[in-house]
């Protein structure tokens, strides 16, 4: 599918919209929501997204946003990836060193163990840039240590979930 024009609706100093619109005159929502200017904010290839799959992914970007992690780690993407993956079967959080990690390695090209990495650092600068107050108010999450790579995704596969289940807006 060749896209035509992308649109970026402001208002203010928040972004409400992003789309793309075909050849065909077909608008392809890509995010919608409230962004503070500047903040960063991955889109997904409409190619790659269903739309329920797409408001997911929206919701988990805006997620990561808010708790300070930007596309700029490769352990966002890594993060992202995982949470994705666990909301579809949750069982990959056992053994996550067995089964979760070497799946995204695989995907992007990289070792497990480098998945891992990039992940608990993602996870250490939530926690160092003083994100983590926001983490706790978000997530309700009652662990009061830095959550382990496998504890983040998977409260953070819960709040989207729940998220989407009652069609909350995140932050």
């Amino acid at each position: 599918m060749e896209m035509k024009t992308l649109q970026i609706v402001f208002s203010d100093d928040k972004i409400y919209n992003v789309s793309l619109t075909d050849e065909n005159g077909k608008v392809n929502q890509l995010l919608s929501g409230l962004l503070q200017i500047g903040q960063a904010a991955a889109i997904p290839s409409p190619a790659e997204a269903c739309p329920e799959d797409e408001s997911v992914s929206n919701n988990l970007t805006l997620l990561l946003n808010h708790l300070g992690l930007s596309p700029n780690l490769k352990g966002y993407y890594y993060i992202k990836h995982a949470v994705l993956q666990v909301m579809k079967d949750p069982s990959l959080l056992v053994g996550i060193t067995k089964k979760l990690y070497p799946e995204i390695a695989d995907e992007y090209h990289t070792t497990a163990g480098s998945v891992e990495r990039s992940i608990r650092h993602a996870i250490q600068i939530v926690w160092r840039s003083g994100h983590k107050d926001r983490y706790f108010r978000l997530t309700r999450s009652t662990i009061k240590d830095k959550p382990t790579n496998s504890q983040f995704i998977g409260i953070l596969a819960e709040y989207i979930k729940i998220a989407k289940v009652n069609d909350m807006a995140i932050g």
